[in-house]
């Protein structure tokens, strides 16, 4: 599903399905807007998985660029960035982008 590597030597090993079902857990809590880590965009990592696309718990790093689209955000003072996320609807739920910012996608080979 999704590459993985410890990045911290404290880490504890996991088994490749532990790793698995916690980068699904997190894909699925984030593509629904009605959970509590969306409307409160408390959610730990959140910033690293929209700006570099890895999500990294517990001493791992899952890069999930290749489940994640990207996507161009720009806000009403003209700036442009980088997202990743699995839809329009996540950027504007966590508050990256507003109603007045345009969000267009980018293909997958740019």
């Amino acid at each position: 599903m999704s590459i993985y590597y410890k990045f911290s030597q404290c880490a504890r090993e996991l088994s490749t399905e532990k790793l698995d079902e916690m980068a699904k857990d997190f894909l699925k809590k984030w593509g629904n807007p009605d959970s509590f880590e969306w409307n409160s965009c408390g959610h730990f990592g959140l910033e690293n998985v929209t700006r570099i696309g890895c999500y990294m718990i517990v001493g791992y790093s899952f890069d999930l660029k290749s489940v994640l689209r990207k996507f161009v955000v720009k806000n009403r003072y003209g700036d442009v960035r980088l997202y990743y996320a699995p839809n329009k609807t996540a950027l504007r739920t966590c508050k990256i982008a507003t109603k007045e910012c345009k969000i267009m996608e980018v293909p997958i080979d740019w």
